[in-house]
């Protein structure tokens, strides 16, 4: 009887995992968050082009955001040995793929590159 208990609970978490790939949150009022069902093609079918907008630039901004502050945990010289000519390059780096996503957004063609530290050891 136990096994068929945890088998039960072991499946009913295998769905709502499943399920909350598609829940999404409707609106947040006083920290109280109202979620609705997704299901069809990748995104509500009632939401609007400038909700998804919305929804996806905020996500997508925000991870951004955690990289950036991620890379910035680098800047510790008690654990990284790293040049003012590191520094630039990376910076540079991120200013150009910055003006390249804000040219996206105004219209014009920007061109992808990798980034890759010049005269470093490995």
């Amino acid at each position: 009887m136990l096994l068929y208990f945890l088998y039960i609970s072991l499946y009913f978490l295998y769905i709502s995992k499943i399920f909350v790939k598609y829940l999404t949150i409707l609106y947040e009022y006083n920290n109280i968050k109202v979620y609705r069902f997704n299901i069809i093609g990748g995104f509500m079918a009632d939401e609007t082009k400038r909700e998804r907008f919305v929804r996806i630039a905020e996500a997508r901004t925000n991870k951004i955001l955690d990289m950036m502050r991620l890379l910035g945990n680098c800047s510790s010289k008690s654990n990284y040995d790293y040049t003012e000519e590191d520094v630039r390059q990376i910076f540079n780096a991120l200013e150009k793929e910055l003006r390249n996503t804000k040219s996206l957004f105004l219209g014009e063609e920007a061109k992808e590159e990798k980034f890759k530290l010049k005269g470093g050891k490995r």
